[in-house]
């Protein structure tokens, strides 16, 4: 068996591996980092560091496996070949790579994994354009939107090197407002959409899509992030407000109450109800710092953990979860151990969120904090014991 050939024989095999080994690592690294063990020497604002390599360097190895795999598709277009996705593999690694040791070894290195992420995301969206150019696809306002996207993945990494050279805090809000409301949420959010009333529908009748869905989750996310930029925070509750609305009316739309027969399916409703409860919050906090002219820095962590790990990282395990065994020729059913490990998983934001709500009062709770880690970094190892190995073996049929 050609154990190489089977890694790059999909697009999504080696960009799923190279995520969980940086699922493990990023928040590892983060934790020895909490607990002093062995804290980051960049001489930058940790947390925009931590957020950083969430946002640009794990997050879209997933990501741009899923969209890469599923782009083409939505188009019905020719799939990309291995010649051009492998070197754009091996150059976005290499990325991630190099900002984590700069971390470690200094700025020049991160700078340079950066420099390495800004030409892999340009990469993608010009095959992504090029896709879309192509298409004679009668239908492609989602796939536009995927495609903004990732196109503001391209901004957010230029931000990003702007605060690695300068330190300015600035670019770091900057890097983490684009990351966040340009292109993790609005590409996350597109693909939820598109995907998730298909996988989880009991009947026709929960294939239903607000109409204009996407335009209005769009519009009060970029305001979201215009706002977090320009430092207007007295308003962030407006925009967070719009997006439980838009967010909100479309679960009910997806009947997400619904039982569901198989876990995998009910796993992506888990994810979904993060979302509202996320933008609630998060309006709530917000709106509590406009009355009270004060700021809870630790609430405002938690509404962002309950998006970042509750919402974006349970979806992640289900549609990876899905992908994996799809594209390995094997009923897309999770067994009983991975509906447990589902389960469990759920343990994370609830722990982070919940301790982080606490701890705004009784930082004694920040040791929950260090637990969510934990069981994050469990989740993502046991499930690598046991979806891995599919990518080194050779899809045996449909």
């Amino acid at each position: 068996m050609n154990i190489r050939k089977a890694l790059f024989s999909d697009v999504h095999r080696p960009f799923f591996m190279g995520g969980t080994i940086f699922a493990v690592l990023s928040i590892g690294i983060w934790l020895l980092h909490l607990l002093g063990i062995m804290p980051y020497t960049l001489p930058f604002g940790q947390t925009h560091l931590h957020m950083a390599q969430m946002i640009y360097f794990f997050y879209p190895f997933f990501f741009f496996g899923f969209l890469l795999t599923i782009f083409p598709r939505l188009l019905s277009v020719p799939s990309l070949a291995p010649r051009r996705y492998i070197p754009l593999f091996i150059c976005f690694l290499a990325a991630a790579a190099l900002f984590s040791f700069g971390l470690y070894a200094g700025k020049a290195w991160s700078l340079a994994g950066v420099v390495l992420a800004v030409i892999s995301m340009t990469w993608i969206s010009i095959e992504m354009l090029c896709m879309l150019w192509r298409s004679g696809h009668a239908h492609k306002q989602m796939p536009i939107f995927m495609w903004v996207g990732v196109t503001f993945a391209i901004l957010g990494t230029l931000a990003l090197s702007m605060y690695i050279w300068k330190g300015d805090d600035y670019w770091g809000v900057a890097s983490e407002a684009i990351g966040i409301y340009g292109f993790l949420f609005p590409t996350i959010y597109a693909v939820a959409y598109r995907m998730v009333p298909i996988f989880t529908a009991i009947s026709g009748r929960d294939v239903v899509r607000n109409r204009f869905g996407l335009h209005f989750m769009l519009l009060f996310s970029l305001a979201k992030m215009l706002l977090m930029i320009m430092d207007l925070h007295a308003w962030y509750w407006l925009a967070d407000f719009g997006l439980f609305l838009v967010v909100g009316l479309q679960c009910l739309q997806w009947r997400i109450w619904q039982q569901k027969p198989h876990v995998i399916q009910s796993v992506l409703h888990w994810a979904l109800l993060w979302f509202p409860f996320a933008f609630l919050l998060s309006a709530g906090v917000n709106f509590a710092e406009w009355l009270s002219d004060d700021n809870f820095l630790r609430l405002e962590q938690a509404a962002l953990h309950a998006l970042a790990v509750g919402g974006f990282g349970t979806l992640l395990l289900g549609m990876v979860t899905r992908v994996t065994l799809g594209h390995a020729g094997r009923a897309v059913v999770a067994d009983a151990w991975t509906a447990r490990l589902f389960l469990v998983f759920q343990v994370v934001p609830v722990l982070r969120v919940g301790c982080g709500l606490l701890s705004e009062a009784w930082p004694v709770f920040d040791v929950g904090i260090t637990l969510s880690g934990l069981a994050w970094i469990l989740v993502f190892i046991l499930w690598a014991l046991r979806y891995t190995p599919f990518y080194f073996i050779i899809k045996s049929g449909g």
